[in-house]
């Protein structure tokens, strides 16, 4: 149970020629997982100067000071936290050492090797939550200066320049009392790492404004003329070491060992953009808006560095049609249709990649250094262009009781862009960033804002928004590797593509049948139903038993084994046998929030929803896999223990039998892809506003009084800790699920 408190101040002020305004808050977390917590300090300066009617500068700085406290992963793997280690820890073993006399005492119990290995695969969670130190210090400043001058009613021109410079240190270290690991381990005993990244960003803006004095009543016109250029520059140091003597020495710099690692990086990136845009209104019923863009980016090679990118949109205010007057002051306020094209680009993640880099061994030869290359030189990376169409519609009635917004689109984008695209081995790399491929994406989307009462102590208002997407990647690059089978044949991986007709997210791997309930069931089948069947050695017919990768692994299944489909009917099981199991993509999500006012007091509760996503159980895996020594979950009780002569008499929700390091029962297959459909109550606020009698005694503008409670309720039929994993993701790996908070609060104005 984790706690958090948050303060904030606010002052404002001026005159007619200067107005500032002040904030400052204070933010503590305590995390809901040991070891967790974050202190934050936020301050905010703006400050307006008006010269003249004509002229005003502006300036603000905003700081911002965090300290962040987290869990130590080993090797960095979030894979293997603290959480997914509390999961499958032996239930037998404990978190603290007993001496002869069977007493518990106050050590921790990390033995070098156990059962279920040694670290960093295995560890004692509840000493490494304690004893391991992750410590983030941030200080971030963003000063931002701007001068607007309007020289005349028609022309206006602003320049702004902002600020980014940020700087993190990574402080990390584990203690041998949490891992185990003996004095002489130079890899693990009191490891500690530091790493101090910073950065440095500068943007300039300027922007000219055009607005011509016509008549309103027929004519409106805006055009801007913009030029933006970035700068950012960063670079760290990281320092990594193990062996220190003391527990107490744990910043690695104050000490070196000679199997340690010091690393540098730098990056530098440039990029402009220049563009100019017309917004025309005619008799405020239609409208047209056209906008060009030419950007540029240092991250390409020269020949791909700039790009030219259009867009127009316009607007049909239908109500302002003469012929819809009479019902327009009636009941309809607005409704308009609206039509777009468009085309946006985006630029690589990283830098210097049309650079053929080189990295050094940490070894040499006959006393000279070595080196490699370490990347491609990618001169013909382009930048990832989406052309989207997009329709839409406005309805507005009763004197705006009820809002209607939607929207329909098309996006098509070319040479879609990956960092990490599988390439045939034969190259020399295994991954490299590659345009691979065009996508398509088409959906729609629909808000509706209902205030079905609205009196002097009554309102009540409901927003209900809903989204649908889908997606196909429809074209492939040729050096994409599409068909990368490696993992086939290993247990619990889950193998994904990139293929055409297929949406990106998608994984594969096996249809689960059950289970083997008895030695007949095992004998493989052909496209007809009939048994397979071959000669032996003495010439008699036998039957052909089902095989897992014959004839390379050539595993036969056995009664209790786990079964799955023989798609293509050879009577084994391979990777001609892997289907389209699923994607993370849900099939439509969404929110609602209503909230009811009456007098002084007002409640709000938000919503929100996802539905049709498939996720990969991974945690549930891990309990269910009968393999190792890990923990399991107690439906493996369910597991198989003997044939069943009449299948009818086997439970429906059977589990393949247990085999210790042996058989292929948690292959990758829909056995553990679950729906990630959820219904969540986001939040619940209960608010009450002080009389104004009684606040005006007080010398107050506004009191208020009010109690959130935040994620009170999950509605879900998903077995594992929280179906809300991140869009992209497909594993969950018992993540730390969203906590419940409870929250109160006043704010006085002055």
């Amino acid at each position: 149970t984790g706690n958090s408190q948050d303060y904030n101040i606010s002052v404002r002020g001026g005159s007619s020629r200067v107005r500032y305004s002040f904030s400052a808050g204070y933010y503590n977390s305590k995390g809901n997982t040991i070891g967790t917590n974050l202190t934050r300090i936020n301050t905010r300066l703006n400050l307006d100067y008006f010269v003249s009617d004509k002229i005003r500068f502006s300036a603000d700085i905003a700081y911002t000071h965090s300290d962040n406290r987290r869990n130590y992963l080993p090797n960095g793997d979030e894979k293997n936290d603290v959480r997914s280690k509390a999961y499958i820890m032996m239930p037998n073993q404990g978190i603290y050492e007993h001496n002869e006399l069977g007493t518990e005492m106050s050590s921790y119990f990390t033995p070098l090797n156990g059962p279920q290995g040694s670290y960093p695969n295995i560890f004692n969670p509840v000493a490494l939550a304690n004893l391991g130190s992750f410590k983030i210090k941030s200080e971030k400043i963003i000063p931002h200066l701007l001068v607007s001058i309007t020289p005349s009613p028609v022309w206006r021109y602003t320049f702004d320049v902002g600020f980014d410079v940020g700087n993190d240190r990574k402080e990390k270290f584990l203690t041998q009392s949490a891992s185990g690991v003996n004095w002489y381990d130079n890899t693990y005993f009191n490891s500690a790492s530091m790493a101090e990244p910073e950065s440095f960003v500068i943007q300039t803006f300027n922007k000219l404004y055009f607005t011509p004095q016509l008549d309103e009543a027929k004519h409106r016109l805006i055009a801007l003329v913009w030029l933006n250029t970035y700068s950012r520059e960063s670079d760290s140091f990281d320092v990594a070491t193990a062996g220190s003597p003391s527990n107490y020495l744990t910043n690695p710099v104050n000490y070196y060992i000679l199997n340690g690692g010091l690393s540098s990086s730098y990056g530098q990136q440039r990029s402009m953009s220049a563009y100019g845009n017309v917004n025309y209104t005619f008799l405020d019923r239609y409208t047209i808006f056209g906008n060009l863009a030419m950007n540029g980016d240092s991250r390409f090679g020269a020949d791909y560095r700039y790009g030219i990118f259009p867009a127009i949109s316009g607007r049909w205010r239908i109500s302002g049609e003469p012929l819809l007057k009479k019902i327009k002051g009636k009941w309809l306020d607005d409704f308009s249709l609206r039509a777009s094209y468009g085309i946006t680009g985006k630029s690589p993640d990283n830098d210097y990649l049309y650079f053929n880099r080189y990295s050094t061994y940490s070894y040499g030869y006959l006393g000279e250094s070595t080196s490699y290359p370490s990347s491609l030189e990618l001169k013909q990376l382009r930048w990832e262009r989406s052309f989207q169409n997009n329709y839409g519609l406005n309805f507005v009635a009763f004197n705006n009781k009820l809002n209607v917004e939607f929207d329909y689109y098309i996006r098509t984008t070319k040479d879609q862009y990956s960092d990490k695209t599988d390439i045939p081995t034969s190259s020399g790399f295994s991954t490299m960033a590659l345009n691979y491929g065009t996508v398509r994406n088409e959906g729609w989307e629909l808000s509706v804002n209902l205030t079905p009462i609205k009196t002097k102590d009554w309102n009540v208002n409901v927003v209900f928004n809903m989204a649908k997407e889908k997606n196909a990647i429809t074209e492939l690059s040729k050096y994409a590797d599409l068909d990368n089978f490696e993992d086939w044949s290993l247990n619990g991986t889950y193998i994904t593509r990139i293929l055409a007709g297929q949406p990106i997210g998608s994984f594969y791997g096996y249809k689960y049948d059950g289970v083997y309930l008895n030695k007949d069931q095992t004998i493989a089948r052909g496209k007809d139903g009939k048994q397979i069947t071959t000669t032996d050695e003495n010439g008699k017919t036998v039957p052909v038993y089902m095989k897992f990768g014959y004839p390379t692994v050539n595993y036969t299944f056995q009664p209790g084994d786990a079964k799955y489909v023989d798609i293509n009917k050879d009577g084994q099981i391979n990777y001609q046998d892997i289907v389209y199991l699923g994607d993370y993509n849900p099939i439509f999500y969404g929110g609602i929030t209503p909230t009811v006012k009456w007098k002084n007091w007002s409640v709000s509760n938000v919503f929100h929803y996802r539905y049709g996503s498939d996720i990969v159980n991974a945690a549930r895996m891990s309990l269910e896999n009968m393999y190792g020594m890990d923990n399991q979950a107690t439906s493996v009780l369910r597991r198989w223990h003997h044939e069943y002569a009449n299948p009818s008499d086997a439970p429906k929700d059977l589990l393949p039998r247990a085999l210790h390091a042996s058989g292929y029962n948690w292959l990758a297959s829909d056995r553990f892809v679950e729906d990630g459909s959820f219904l969540r109550w986001k939040s619940f606020t209960l608010r009450y506003n002080l009389p104004k009698k009684l606040i005006s005694l007080w010398k107050l503008q506004e009191a208020y009084v009010y109690c959130t409670l935040q994620n009170v309720m999950l509605f879900t039929n998903y077995t594992g800790q929280d179906p809300e994993i991140k869009i992209g993701k497909y594993l969950d790996n018992a993540r730390a699920p969203i906590p419940k908070s409870y929250m109160l609060g006043f704010s006085l104005s002055l």
